[in-house]
């Protein structure tokens, strides 16, 4: 004897699992999500941001450089490197969004580096930091 079922039952449970794999894509696709730093402005001295996917790229032109940004987290599998004139040059980053940084990735820099975050700076078990010197 076969069992019988409802098409009522039978579009519930087909709800259910569609409902289950959506919640498993987003946290699947959440996990890759780039948290690169964005909205960048250079207010001081002489410099330029690339940004090139998982890539941010300070060229700065000027022994000190002020950067103004939105956001300023680096994500696992990013990096942010400061090309720096030399050794004794300085990158002022002003973070100026509405939450605390989170850095989980690569910063590089032949200088100095400076956060500032009204809200905090966090680094990340993963964080690796490559500079000549680093306040944050």
């Amino acid at each position: 004897m076969k069992k019988r079922t409802s098409s009522t039952s039978q579009s519930h449970a087909v709800f259910k699992r569609s409902k289950l794999a959506i919640a498993i894509a987003t946290q699947l696709f959440a996990s890759h999500a780039w948290a690169a730093p964005s909205g960048g402005e250079v207010v001081r001295g002489s410099g330029n941001i690339e940004q090139n996917g998982s890539a941010t790229t300070i060229t700065q032109n000027s022994d000190r450089l002020a950067i103004d940004w939105r956001n300023f987290d680096i994500g696992k599998n990013e990096r942010v490197e400061f090309i720096q004139p030399g050794q004794s040059a300085v990158a002022l980053n002003r973070i100026l969004g509405n939450k605390g940084t989170e850095i989980l990735g690569r910063i590089d820099a032949n200088g100095h580096v400076i956060l500032v975050n009204p809200r905090g700076v966090v680094f990340g078990e993963s964080a690796t930091i490559s500079v000549g010197g680093l306040i944050g």
